[in-house]
């Protein structure tokens, strides 16, 4: 940075804080002397090294801020997806097991244990259909049937 650029500057300044003031600007400023300007050059100049490597740290800590997000938000979509083929594949066993609880509910039926339930849920209560009454697979005789001892 050259002494014109510095005596530049030190003309802006001035008028600058003469308006801030409320100065008249109209005056001639006088030049600074050559020690001065050297001294006013070399503190614009580190300065400005100052200010240029926390400006390059801000845009290079933004950019890696954003590319971690970036991955952040991939892994969300993959995992997502993830999510999704699993449900599908379970709502794929889910149609494959209730497929063949009907084919047992048909076997059963059709060797005449019909009046037979099957463990645990029937095929009616997974689609949500009322529950019927069951009736018991062996029923406890009654005082009028049971056989008498004498």
């Amino acid at each position: 940075m050259g002494i014109l650029e510095v005596q530049s500057n030190h003309r802006f300044q001035v008028n600058l804080q003469r308006r801030i003031y409320g100065h008249a600007t109209d005056v001639e400023i006088r030049p600074l002397n050559e020690e001065k300007a050297v001294q006013a050059a070399s503190d614009f100049l580190g300065e400005a090294f100052i200010f240029s490597v926390g400006g390059a740290v801000v845009i290079f800590e933004v950019s890696r801020s954003a590319l971690s997000e970036a991955r952040k938000e991939e892994f969300r979509k993959r995992e997502l997806l993830d999510l999704r083929h699993r449900d599908e594949i379970v709502a794929q066993e889910l149609d494959s097991l209730r497929q063949r609880l009907d084919q047992l509910e048909k076997a059963v039926r059709g060797r005449g244990f019909a009046s037979w339930k099957l463990p645990g849920l029937s095929h009616g209560e997974i689609h949500g259909e009322e529950k019927q009454p069951s009736r018991p697979l062996f029923a406890e005789p009654s005082p009028e049937t049971a056989p008498t001892t004498v």
